[in-house]
């Protein structure tokens, strides 16, 4: 669902059609000032972070084509998308990398006094993640954690239900939060559901980031395959490959959106 808002401060830029899902073109400010009205509203809102592994999923799982389709915001994130806007025809006007632009989303609700709930990355992981949000962003309340790791799901949703989050973050890959995000919300009192990745974890300061150095060239995926080339080499190495050849059959399809 591409962007529609009766918030001035929203260009409304045309979003980009890549494999069939509308990435929405939003400055970092922009995308921000849509959380405070999600936060502010009366329903519960989606937000996903979309980079070139997500999109190869989509490009074959069209359940998860179609859960991205019925999000409020779809945001770019990384290097791949950059390349894939500029391709397009429609470049993006700044990378909102989701590990990077979370914090500047919980600093908005902890603005507001909004609450959050965690579910997510490894056990002992999304407690330090907690513990250090409670240290850093003023204001902020965090009603709930829970691990990635269950096995009864009514006992989760029971907790959300419960703990009634402004906010909910969801750090389980893709394309599992999406879905879970997609199949739960309906039913839970939370305002905004985000898919947040790997972020509960990197945030939690248990898994390292790379150099500043190295994120603003975009090659954070590398610095991320170095680290662990088992687990990931497929997905950045023929990932990466896939994604730039289905980019340019797409492109020379014509079908840009």
């Amino acid at each position: 669902m591409s962007l529609k808002s009766s918030n001035p401060a929203v260009q409304n830029l045309e979003p980009v059609n890549i494999f069939g899902v509308r990435v929405d073109r939003l400055r970092a400010e922009e995308v921000l000032a849509e959380v405070e009205n999600y936060l502010g509203g009366d329903r519960a809102r989606r937000i996903y972070f979309v980079y070139a592994n997500c999109l190869n999923v989509a490009y074959s799982d069209q359940e998860f084509r179609e859960i991205l389709k019925r999000a409020d915001l779809v945001l770019n994130d990384g290097l791949g998308l950059e390349i894939a806007g500029r391709v397009l025809g429609k470049p993006f006007p700044e990378n909102l990398c989701g590990t990077d632009f979370l914090p500047l989303v919980l600093e908005r609700a902890g603005r507001l006094g909004k609450s959050v709930y965690l579910l997510g990355g490894k056990p002992g992981n999304v407690e330090a993640c907690g513990e250090r949000l409670a240290r850093e962003i003023p204001g902020i309340k965090l009603v709930g954690i829970q691990s990635g790791y269950f096995t009864d799901e009514a006992l989760v949703t029971d907790s959300i239900r419960a703990a009634r989050p402004d906010l909910l973050l969801v750090g389980m890959g893709v394309p599992i939060q999406e879905k879970l995000i997609d199949r739960w919300i309906p039913a839970l009192p939370v305002r905004l559901a985000i898919g947040v990745g790997a972020f509960l974890d990197f945030y939690s300061g248990a898994v390292p980031r790379a150099p500043l150095w190295v994120r603003r060239r975009r090659m954070e995926w590398l610095f991320r395959l170095v680290r662990e080339p088992r687990r990931l080499w497929r997905r950045y190495l023929v990932g990466n490959m896939t994604f730039l050849l289905r980019l340019l059959r797409f492109r020379l399809a014509g079908d840009k959106g």
